[in-house]
């Protein structure tokens, strides 16, 4: 028999879960639970750090672990780049090697992507760091005419290179700058090996369910960017282990026991936060004339501010200098009291990105 639970009831353990409302002991706990952060814009993957771990974080301490290559830059969920725990890199490519948009949509280049490939491996036998520039003169020297004609040829050869075990970024603003052969992280190279795919797979839908649950399978395969029958496999390997409760006559996941208590804290979380690209269905978190000022147009996800597990507004910031201003939109009533904390959090927000906070607008 499966519990009911309210729509209340799920926000609230999926803000706990999430580390919002219950933060992780340390920034490691914070990207490998959540299996990785995305980051195609790496200042608000480092917010959703900031939202999420306990005590003091500092720039100072994030840059130490890139370039300690704790944390590295790949392509994997929706094929997208996340900031990952290194020891996940493996997990990653056993999952998305053979899902890149090259393998996806010209499975003709097979022949150039395997060649490409034994070049990069040559160039990692001399040196451990190459700049972006040289790897995108190498791909495009040995591309074929047909390919060279391709926008973002670089970004998308980057993208099958990092699935495929050869390459990592080092995590940078505004952009990835310089790469890192895999074999300078661990004496072992990655190999594809079929085997691995399906312990792979289970370890990132029991993570999922842990740190983003409750959710359905459907919120996984959006999430994860893989299709229902594969995911379907998983789930049937690994139900046993899992709690389930049911909200409008679906299943929702959980895997691992969680304490959830009510409260009112707030919290601003930044653009293509975690919980925002987590789930297929919005309706949790907002109306549908909220989601139409959250979720716009391609594939773009504005920051919010939740109080407790309840969406209040939405924020944006502008920079002259050092001189933040940061720009609240309310999605409800907020009171002079809730002003007074969203204050507290725009500073400690200028704090750790070192800049000097000048005002906090309301937009009518």
């Amino acid at each position: 028999m499966k519990n009911e639970m309210t729509n209340k009831q799920l926000a609230l353990e999926r803000l706990h879960r999430n580390g919002v409302l219950s933060p992780f002991p340390s920034v490691e706990k914070c990207v490998g639970n959540l299996a990785g952060i995305q980051a195609q814009v790496q200042q608000f993957s480092e917010l959703a750090v900031l939202n999420r771990c306990s005590g003091y974080l500092s720039m100072k301490t994030l840059s130490s672990a890139y370039a300690s290559h704790d944390f590295i830059s790949l392509w994997g969920q929706r094929n997208t780049l996340h900031m990952y725990a290194a020891q996940d890199w493996g997990m990653i490519c056993d999952i998305y090697h053979n899902r890149t948009y090259f393998q996806r949509y010209l499975p003709s280049c097979r022949e150039f992507l395997e060649n490409l490939s034994e070049q990069i491996r040559a160039m990692a036998s001399k040196e451990k760091l190459v700049e972006r520039g040289r790897i995108h003169e190498c791909i495009q020297a040995s591309s074929p005419p047909e390919l060279k004609k391709i926008d973002w040829l670089t970004y998308m050869m980057l993208n099958h290179l990092c699935a495929n075990g050869l390459l990592f970024g080092i995590p940078a603003k505004p952009s990835i700058k310089n790469f890192v052969f895999f074999d300078a992280l661990l004496q072992t190279a990655w190999r594809e090996n079929p085997e691995r795919f399906a312990a792979s797979l289970d370890d990132m839908l029991l993570r999922y369910f842990q740190y983003y649950g409750p959710a359905t399978l459907q919120d996984f395969c959006h999430w994860s960017g893989l299709t229902t029958s594969i995911a379907r496999q998983s789930l049937a390997r690994v139900e046993s282990r899992l709690n389930a409760a049911t909200l409008e006559k679906r299943f929702y996941y959980t895997y691992g026991k969680k304490e959830v208590k009510n409260t009112r804290a707030l919290s601003l979380l930044g653009k293509f936060d975690p919980l925002l690209v987590a789930y297929h269905d919005k309706n949790w978190i907002a109306t549908p004339e909220q989601q139409r000022k959250i979720w716009r147009k391609a594939g773009h996800v504005e920051a919010v501010v939740f109080e407790g597990s309840t969406l209040i507004a939405t924020w944006r910031h502008s920079l002259k200098g050092k001189a933040l201003t940061i720009c609240i939109e309310a999605l409800t009533g907020i009171s002079d009291a809730v002003k007074d904390r969203i204050q507290a959090k725009c500073k400690k927000l200028a704090q750790f990105w070192k800049k000097d906070l000048v005002a906090v607008v309301y937009m009518e």
